[in-house]
């Protein structure tokens, strides 16, 4: 015959023990419904700055006609001109505050990751140093939206080489 009384201590320290692993299961559901809410968001975020930059990337020919117009258009016709250069200011302005950034820089090294090399140009600089912008390139924060297509210094031959179709 059994005692009742040794019985319900074990009975109580089961039931302890079953809470303690409820109680345990219960912190570690939590934990990983933060970390999902943690990694939805962040996702999303990302998604967010990824159409952003599509569709900023898509106005950049737009922006590029603004240019070509403002340095074609003949002094003489001011109020044109006037009006493309606010059109102008208006476009960079809008650019920047998206945080997007243009990459126009002539003197520096050639980084493959932001330069397209198009043409080399004879140059008493040193080889590999951007001498001309044929096209503007624009970053938003690290992503490269469109790389500069540029012209590189080469001291050597002094033969201007062409992009091969």
């Amino acid at each position: 015959m059994t005692n009742g009384a040794n019985e319900r201590p074990e009975e109580s320290s089961g039931t302890e023990q079953e809470i303690e692993k409820l109680r345990e299961r219960a912190l570690r559901l939590q934990a990983d419904f933060a970390n999902y809410r943690r990694r939805t968001a962040r996702h999303f975020a990302e998604m967010e700055e990824n159409v952003k930059a599509k569709v900023i990337a898509s106005l950049l020919p737009l922006v590029d006609a603004i240019e070509a117009a403002v340095e074609t258009v003949p002094a003489e016709q001011e109020e044109t001109l006037r009006g493309l250069e606010m059109l102008r200011s208006q476009a960079r302005a809008l650019l920047a505050e998206h945080g997007v950034e243009r990459i126009d820089h002539t003197g520096v090294a050639v980084e493959p990751d932001i330069h397209e090399v198009v043409r080399t140009e004879p140059a008493e600089e040193e080889r590999g140093t951007v001498v001309a912008i044929d096209q503007v390139g624009y970053r938003m924060a690290h992503k490269v939206l469109r790389p500069a297509k540029v012209a590189v210094a080469d001291p050597g031959d002094g033969q201007q080489t062409e992009p091969t179709p």
